[in-house]
């Protein structure tokens, strides 16, 4: 099957591995080392490694695997309760002023509400963490792929959807995919997902167009607002804006989980409430202000079901007071930290997923939230 699929066989990867350890096993000093835990349990060693110390035994040379250094014990020596147990706090920076951003855009709200330190380690100290060698596409790229895909086949084929629907959406993925082709994953997996999704989009765009009569794709706002510590920018790049006589309805693509109403409507996750604030407002570009009648996430996934539409719909509550709540939250939030005393903190809260947070080593979470992320 991986054969038919084009990808690599297991015994390449393997070999590839071998190649490179005996590589590395040709330098001066070498340190082997192995987990003699896994998750509290004993871990036996490998057969490699039960091999490699038969065979060395077997011709008088089992002394070479004998460290010259008691590791072993330092190693125990270093898990041994102290005495006193050493707390370490989260980091707290507080930058001054001059230095804090007066500028964010609309997605980096979340980011910034959630977990103020990594807005800090990357508009503060200009940190971004570096592509790994050799590390296939991944989630990143996969949404970036769908997204640029939907705004081409959308700018493309803005006044007419064409007859043939999953066709000319499959030409906007191959015109927007580019060197992701070469790799054989996407193509086996990435290319059939998009397919089912193109059946799921062509039963339901009609209807979604059926009122529209104009529709914007990966269209820019800027508004301005003032602030404790001066005039303060929000940015915005919406997906989708479809203009009706009825006025707009934001569209943001997801290929992951959107966010639940719940988190929408208590403020934690603003992106479409600010979106829609700052179309009331008149700050997207060629768009007219107008109400926002609808906010939605449009869901590709290409497995089951292939795509999924979700209306945000909070009861008893409008989509303009939602706007007016989510203004007003940024506006504190930024008032917030124009005081110097207010930090850039480590936080740690169950309803965000913190599993993409590139900054978790940096902030040294582990070790001050008691995680253990490691093997004994």
């Amino acid at each position: 099957m991986r054969k038919e699929l084009g990808l690599p066989s297991p015994e390449e990867e393997v070999g590839r591995a071998a190649h490179d350890f005996t590589t590395l096993l040709g330098t001066k000093t070498v340190l082997m080392t192995r987990s003699g835990k896994v998750d509290g349990a004993p871990r036996v060693a490998s057969r490699w490694l039960q091999r490699m110390k038969a065979l060395l035994t077997g011709l008088d040379c089992g002394a070479v695997l004998t460290p010259s250094e008691p590791l072993a014990a330092w190693a125990r020596d270093r898990m041994r309760a102290p005495g006193t147990p050493i707390r370490i706090a989260p980091p707290e920076p507080r930058p001054p002023l001059a230095l804090r951003p007066r500028r964010a855009s609309v997605s980096d709200v979340e980011r910034w509400i959630a977990n103020p330190y990594a807005i800090y380690a990357s508009r503060i100290l200009g940190l971004a963490p570096l592509p790994q060698i050799g590390q296939p596409p991944g989630p990143s790229e996969r949404g970036q792929l769908v997204h640029a895909t939907l705004s081409h086949f959308t700018e493309t084929h803005g006044d007419r959807l064409p007859d043939d629907f999953v066709g000319a959406f499959l030409d906007s993925a191959r015109t927007v995919i580019r060197d992701l082709d070469r790799n054989p994953r996407v193509r086996a997996f990435w290319l059939p997902r998009l397919e089912r999704f193109a059946e799921w989009l062509a039963e339901t765009e009609p209807q979604r167009r059926r009122d529209s009569h104009a529709i914007a794709t990966e269209i820019k706002a800027r508004l301005s607002l003032d602030a404790p510590a001066g005039p303060f920018e929000l940015t915005a790049r919406a997906d989708r804006i479809d203009i009706s006589d009825a006025g707009l309805t934001i569209t943001d693509y997801k290929t992951g989980a959107p966010p639940n109403k719940t988190a929408v409507a208590a403020g934690r996750a603003p992106q479409l409430t600010l979106e829609a604030a700052l179309a009331i407002a008149g700050a997207f570009e060629k768009v007219p202000a107008r109400p926002v009648v609808g906010l939605r996430y449009i869901r590709a996934t290409g497995a089951v079901p292939a795509g999924e539409e979700i209306c945000v719909e909070i009861k008893n509550r409008s989509i303009a007071e939602l706007a007016e709540d989510a203004m007003r939250g940024f506006a504190d939030l930024v008032a917030a930290f124009d005081d110097p005393a207010t930090p850039y903190a480590v936080t740690r809260r169950p309803d965000f997923n913190y599993r993409y947070d590139d900054y978790a080593q940096l902030a040294r979470v582990d070790e001050w939230a008691g995680e253990s992320g490691e093997d004994e």
